[in-house]
């Protein structure tokens, strides 16, 4: 199920279920990656994962000024777990470094044999895509410079 329908369903059930919070932070995802593309009515899987993770920065940015035990800090940390929900938790640094050594793809060979960094994080990330795995570039970042480092 795309990203786009799982907001539009649980629309749907936060409002017969009366969910308030649920229900404001759907229409907002909707309303939001409405404005960025006001024309088309075809929502990448992506562009809702860009909203939703600047909606959990500006709630991060919000409560980091807001005080202990107000009601409205509640409610942000509420809406940053069901923001959260809709956002796939990335793989670790080690379970990228695992999928490279256990893969029937010579991914890992490329790396280390790439001129430079710069592709060999290049033939990573298309490697971790291909699997269809979310990941932080940083960890990519930090594999591939442990795979190119000579070993002594």
């Amino acid at each position: 199920m795309s990203l786009h329908t799982e907001v539009r369903t649980r629309l749907t059930t936060a409002m017969k279920t009366q969910n308030d919070v649920e229900r404001s932070v759907m229409r907002l995802i909707l309303s939001e990656v409405s404005r960025m593309k006001p024309i088309s009515k075809d929502f990448l899987d992506d562009d809702i994962k860009k909203v939703v993770k600047k909606l959990i920065q500006a709630n991060e940015e919000t409560l980091e000024k807001m005080k202990v035990g107000s009601d409205n800090r509640n409610r942000l940390i509420d809406e940053n777990h069901i923001l959260s929900s809709l956002i796939p938790v990335p793989i670790s640094r080690q379970e990228i470094l695992d999928r490279l050594f256990t893969s029937s793809t010579p991914a890992i060979n490329e790396i280390k044999r790439s001129e430079r960094d710069g592709q060999a994080i290049g033939v990573c990330i298309k490697f971790l895509k291909s699997q269809n795995l979310e990941f932080n570039s940083d960890d990519v970042k930090s594999v591939v410079q442990e795979l190119r480092t000579p070993t002594s």
